[in-house]
């Protein structure tokens, strides 16, 4: 295979749109300058790549409910993403959601309640992750409306200590790429029921064999 080598915010894209051919080469980001890959066969990033998922706890959510959503921001870099000036990540929410909690495993996190958005700033070790957990209302939206937004994600992409680089969060849950997470508004007499496994569905069936069974015996005895 042939070394490849992406400037920080083309490789985001790249990764995100095609993980395995690139996983299968000699690829090595420096700084946006051409740099042999010191990992054979494997991916080696210098300078700080940040990336982001935005995943809702559920794909509906009633009038008048809320919905909790998880944000995970990754740096896919060796170097360490550190707090610069300015915010590493904004999520400000649609219109017919409101904010009501939000925390963060690391950094410092400034949520407004009146704008109903969040900012976080913090570093992030290379390779490593944090975590950003916010709850939303529901506001005075028609059912079947569809609520649906992107974090914006900040990062040193050169590592010269400016973020010049961008990115946004994607929808874990779906095949696209980088695209929007959304949840669907639905009548407050309507909620997703859980599934069953494929055990859970054969113990079920095991049950309603057995509950049969003994209405058929209570019969033949009359």
């Amino acid at each position: 295979m042939s070394d490849l080598t992406l400037r920080p915010h083309l490789l985001a894209m790249a990764l995100l749109a095609f993980p395995g051919p690139l996983a299968a080469q000699n690829l090595v980001v420096k700084g946006g300058f051409e740099q042999p890959s010191p990992v054979p066969g494997g991916i080696s990033i210098v300078t700080p790549l940040v990336t982001g998922t935005k995943q809702a706890g559920s794909s509906v959510v009633p009038v008048g409910g809320s919905v909790t959503y998880t944000i995970i921001l990754r740096n896919l870099g060796q170097q360490t993403q550190t707090d610069n000036p300015g915010d590493e990540f904004v999520d400000v929410l649609p219109g017919g959601l409101l904010l009501q909690s939000a925390s963060a495993t690391s950094g410092t996190l400034t949520p407004s309640f009146t704008g109903d958005s969040l900012h976080w700033s913090g570093s992030i070790p290379g390779g490593g992750m944090v975590t950003i957990t916010l709850q939303a209302g529901v506001g005075a939206v028609p059912v079947g409306t569809s609520l649906s937004n992107q974090g914006s994600i900040f990062f040193d992409g050169d590592g010269n200590g400016t973020n010049e680089s961008t990115s946004s969060t994607d929808d874990p849950t779906t095949p696209a790429v980088s695209d929007a997470t959304r949840v669907r508004v639905v009548p407050d007499s309507i909620v997703e029921m859980p599934t069953l496994s494929g055990w859970g569905l054969a113990a079920f069936a095991l049950l309603l064999a057995a509950g049969a069974w003994r209405v058929f015996a209570r019969m033949q005895c009359r």
